[in-house]
Parts: structure tokens; sequence; C-alpha cells
């Protein structure tokens, strides 16, 4: 069973939103604002991921009946009592909501009924993900294996095409379109493209290390890790904190100075952007 992490975050000029955490087999996922799950140390799309509901677990029966229409739908959900009576802080607030059906003692919860919405509202639970790469038959891991390695390689092209747009912009004045020519295969009309798209899209993740770096100047990872742990409830692992560190210093937003870390002055402008774009857009970044 996946373990249960709920984070609420308020920061600066983002929005507000429940960012739910769940590890299965050492590995961290990560519910995004969106409802979307992902890698927490890549934000990469997690193939086929999805919320696990309490329908998949437990496998209740349904009442159906016949709707006006001439169709059918669905009732009541009807609830094991031994399932409540074994998962109280999944399945208790059934006993609330639903019609209890005692067994022949009079004693013991039997089944409950619950209507169909309710039981609909609650379904999805909460810290929990199904994954093909978990839960799967053996083609469906091997496929979503498969796509993980894609789609993290796409990310590692964005990140690296990121990388080389900003050092393009940094240099504008020292090389000649030509000179980077020579170097990138690029066009001189892509290269001046590049130049002039401006800051890079930071990836929700980025934006929340940006925050605290700015806001609470670490010194190293440990005071980092501290301070995402204090302001964001996030308790990330400190390899997964060095690495996402690390691609932000090669992209020139962070560094390290005698007094600790720092945003660049291209850091500032970065985050500042991205929190005019998460205001404009309702969201996070992607």
């Amino acid at each position: 069973m996946a373990d249960k992490n709920e984070l609420k975050i308020r920061i600066g000029g983002l929005p507000q939103g429940e960012v739910e955490t769940a590890v299965v087999n050492g590995r961290e996922y990560v519910r995004d604002v969106e409802g979307t799950w992902r890698y927490a140390d890549s934000w990469v799309k997690v193939p086929g991921g999805r919320d696990l509901t309490l329908t998949e677990r437990f496998k209740p029966k349904f009442v159906i009946t016949g709707a006006a229409s001439g169709g059918s739908e669905v009732e009541r959900v009807v609830v094991s009592g031994d399932d409540i009576e074994a998962n109280p802080d999944l399945l208790g607030w059934c006993l609330e909501q639903g019609y209890s059906v005692f067994g022949a003692g009079g004693d013991e919860v039997f089944e409950v009924m619950v209507p169909w919405e309710i039981w609909h509202e609650r379904d999805r639970i909460p810290g929990e993900i199904y994954a093909p790469e978990l839960h799967g038959s053996d083609a469906e891991r091997e496929l979503a294996d498969a796509e993980r390695e894609c789609r993290e390689a796409d990310r590692a092209q964005e990140l690296a095409a990121a990388r080389r747009a900003e050092v393009l912009r940094r240099h504008s004045e020292d090389m000649t379109r030509q000179q980077a020519r020579a170097i990138t295969d690029l066009s001189v009309g892509r290269i001046q493209q590049l130049i002039r798209e401006g800051l890079p899209t930071l990836a929700s993740a980025e934006v929340l290390m940006l925050i605290v770096i700015d806001s609470q100047k670490p010194k190293n990872i440990r005071e980092l890790r501290a301070a995402m742990r204090e302001q964001l409830g996030m308790n990330r692992p400190p390899e997964i904190v060095s690495r996402q560190l690390q691609q932000l210093q090669e992209r020139g937003l962070v560094e390290k100075t005698p007094r600790g870390l720092r945003l660049t002055l291209e850091g500032k402008e970065t985050l500042e952007v991205s929190r005019e774009r998460a205001l404009n857009s309702g969201s996070g970044d992607d």
C-alpha cells in the first residue's frame, strides 16, 4: 500500500493547492494541483497514472435500478461490514452516510447501503495511485517502463534545449550569430529566435525550490531540505533535492556564494515571470 502524505501549500503569488504524495517500492509520486500524477524527481507524468478508488480496492456490490428513460443506473452501493471494520480510516464514513444492515445477532454490522452519489463523491482514495507500472499485467508494465523512459528522455532534452537557449541569450553580445551557428549547426534565424524568446518556463517543482531559496537563503542542501520541509511540508530525499538544485545551477538560475545559495539576477527574473504566468493561467506550469 502506498504511504500517504498530504501537503497543503500557500506560497507568494502562486495559487493555493493541495499536493499529495505516494511512495511505492521506494519511488515517490506526486499528485499535482490539476490531479495529474507525476514522478517527484523529474515531474514527468506517470504513464497511465490515475487515482486509486475505493471501488477498485474493496469491490463492493451495486444495486441497479431502472431509469425513467428505460435504461439502468446505480442507486446504492453495498459495502461489507467486515471491510468497514478492517479499514475505518477509508470506510468509517459509510456508517454515518449509509443505512446499516445488522447480522443475525443484531450486534455486528453485516453491510451498509450507501447512496451512489455520496459513494461517487468519496470514491477517490487520497494519496494513493494506480499505475500500470505498479498494477498492470507484464505487458502493461513493460510498456509503461518504456513510455517512462521516453518521457524522461523528452524532459531531459527540454532541459538541455532550455540550457542552450539560456547560454545563447546570456552570451548574445559576446559572439556573433555566425559563431554560434558554427557551434550549434542551428540556422542564424533559429538562433535569433531563441535569443528573443526570453526566459524559459519552469516546472512547478523548480518554481517551488526557487521560492524557498529566495526567501530562506539556505547555506547548503541540508538547510535547503529543512527549509522546503518547514515552508512547504515537502520531505524530499537529499539525492532528489541535489539533482534539482544542480539543474537550476546549470541553467544559471541559482549560484553558490560564500554566504550560501542565492538566485542569480536571471533566476529572480525567471521566478517573477513564472509567478506571473501561474497567476495568469490559474495553474502551475507543466
